[in-house]
């Protein structure tokens, strides 16, 4: 037994297993209960864990993609044009991307998902500069 990605696991027509989740419901890896799993609240920070999420329909073994940025890109970016370019990718991975994720087989992000990120991407500055 062992774990990959969905996305290689659907790819691949690898077999699954259904598991328990911490409702006690027998749950099949999918790209709904994917989603499912990251519909929980959350944090300020967005750090959580969705490993034995506690969404009824949610697969017990998943977890976010993170992108990390610095609070200030001037930090490791030498231009504003070039941090406006990171902060704006990002803006359209979280948010006009996300129509893209089903096709590639990755679980589309909750909207309160969205949402928060989009708050977050807000504060990221250059040398003290919103970006937005």
């Amino acid at each position: 037994m062992g774990y990959v990605e969905l996305a290689y696991a659907i790819q691949n027509k690898m077999p699954v297993a259904s598991l328990k989740n911490k409702s006690g419901n027998f749950v099949a890896p999918s790209l709904a209960s994917t989603s499912a799993a990251a519909n929980v609240e959350m944090p300020a920070d967005m750090r959580v864990s969705l490993t034995n999420t506690d969404a009824p329909d949610g697969y017990p073994i998943c977890s976010f993609s993170y992108i990390l940025l610095y609070k200030d890109l001037s930090y490791n970016i030498k231009s504003e044009e070039k941090a406006k370019a990171v902060v704006d990718l990002v803006k359209w991975i979280i948010q006009d991307g996300q129509q893209y994720s089903e096709a590639l087989e990755y679980a589309k992000l909750p909207e309160s998902v969205v949402t928060k990120s989009l708050d977050i991407l807000k504060g990221v500055t250059y040398n003290g500069k919103a970006l937005q």
